[in-house]
């Protein structure tokens, strides 16, 4: 048996009542509205690549616009907002592009730009929005990195930086990696009962309502 991210993502921790109930507040208007809409606290946006391994400049591209658009349109502080991915080349892929696209915008704002970083570089630190980046989209890749990306307690710092709002950006193909077994998955527990369901893609198309596709 092997078990995929998604299923990681289906044992990811649920805040607390109070800390369910904050909500982002955003100005009227502006782009990504779907994506930003306070009142979906975590929201998955597909992003179409394929063949990436530790960077997607479409991510990137993305992540940098989301964090952008909540700086200058909607007004929160950069000391508010972070971007998280696994692995360094595309947090400095986000990081460029940010400060490529703010210089274009003559945008220069105070106190410098949202804290981007790892996963093991953010531990201990939490941020009102934050944009999560998983890169890649080359299954047979991931699968050998299974010990790195698959590990539950990144992932979990990775969704629990956020205070009021995670977006998280990925391709499909990253939910169809499986690691090659059980073994390397550090701590992580499965039911027997409960095989992987080879019908994901079909459900996955049944459930747009709780995703958000930007192209």
């Amino acid at each position: 048996m092997c078990v995929s991210l998604r299923a990681l993502l289906r044992r990811a921790p649920r805040p607390s009542e109070s800390a369910a109930a904050r909500r982002l507040e955003l100005r009227d208007g502006g782009r990504f509205r779907a994506a930003l809409d306070p009142q979906r606290p975590c929201v998955l946006v597909e992003v179409d690549h394929r063949g990436a391994g530790i960077r997607s400049r479409r991510e990137a591209v993305l992540a940098a616009e989301l964090l952008l658009r909540l700086m200058i349109h909607h007004r929160i502080e950069p000391g508010e907002l972070a971007a998280i991915a696994p692995f360094r080349a595309q947090v400095m892929a986000i990081r460029d592009e940010m400060e490529r696209r703010a210089a274009a915008r003559a945008f220069r704002p105070k106190g410098g730009f949202p804290l981007v970083e790892t996963v093991e570089r953010i531990q201990g630190r939490e941020r009102e929005a934050v944009v999560v980046s998983l890169a890649s989209s080359d299954p047979d890749w991931l699968a050998g990195q299974s010990e790195f990306y698959f590990l539950p307690n990144r992932l979990n710092v990775a969704l629990t930086r956020a205070r009021s709002k995670c977006i998280v950006l990925a391709s499909p193909l990253a939910f169809d990696a499986r690691p090659r077994t059980l073994a390397e998955v550090p701590l992580f527990r499965v039911s027997r009962s409960q095989p992987l369901d080879p019908t994901y893609r079909r459900r996955r198309a049944r459930a747009r309502d709780r995703q958000v596709i930007l192209q």
